[in-house]
């Protein structure tokens, strides 16, 4: 199970030397990781731009935003998102899943609200009103172009009209975004933290529409 961020590695050549996940390691033993792995993706590393990385600089930290396509004017629309930011503990990814904490994002705004932490630990979830590390402060943090981001992300979820349903992993660069990847299902609980999906009336015809309730 590579879900939530696992067994992700960033791989670097710096000063003469391989890294993975910040640490030397040797280029054979890369080879020999790389071919022991079943189902592997290479890609470029993505570079967040200045909003993301004051937040936490050691993670790419990513938009998750949930498109739904409304079954009678059959357009998409966002139906919630949140901004996932790493820490220590989730090294070398953002997800909540492996250490990270998540904000509720006010989609008419593009506003935050406090971090939300620990969230699938065996204990209660925290609130956080500030990054533990960076101590930046979370609370109506704005994130930049918020509608130009929400106006691309609708525009990319119109291109695929056979799926109904896509969470968005949207890495905030300088002048524009860069999608990570599109998930066919995406944890609920993690939306619902801070605010209930089916207040939205939208939200709520396409559950039923899709006779998910």
């Amino acid at each position: 199970d590579k879900c939530g961020g696992k067994d992700v590695r960033i791989l670097e050549f710096r000063n003469g030397c391989y890294l993975q996940n910040g640490q030397p390691i040797k280029k054979d033993a890369i080879k020999r990781s790389l071919l022991k792995s079943e189902d592997i993706i290479v890609s470029e590393y993505v570079r967040q731009g200045a909003f993301a990385n004051k937040l936490y600089p050691k993670t790419v930290n990513t938009i998750r935003a949930l498109t739904m396509m409304d079954p009678e004017s059959q357009t998409p629309f966002i139906g919630a998102a949140v901004l996932r930011i790493g820490c220590a503990r989730s090294v070398p990814v953002d997800n909540a899943s492996s250490g990270g904490m998540f904000c509720d994002i006010e989609l008419k705004t593009g506003r935050l609200g406090k971090a939300i932490i620990e969230f699938y630990m065996d204990k209660p979830f925290q609130c956080l009103d500030r990054h533990p590390e960076t101590e930046v402060i979370f609370k109506d943090q704005i994130i930049p172009d918020w509608k130009r981001i929400c106006e691309e992300v609708l525009a990319l979820a119109l291109n695929f009209p056979i799926l109904p349903y896509i969470a968005w992993d949207v890495a905030i660069c300088d002048g524009g975004i860069t999608i990570i990847e599109g998930n066919s299902w995406s944890d609920i609980n993690v939306f619902q933290a801070s605010r209930p999906l089916l207040t939205d009336p939208r939200v709520r015809r396409f559950f039923k529409h899709h006779d998910i309730i």
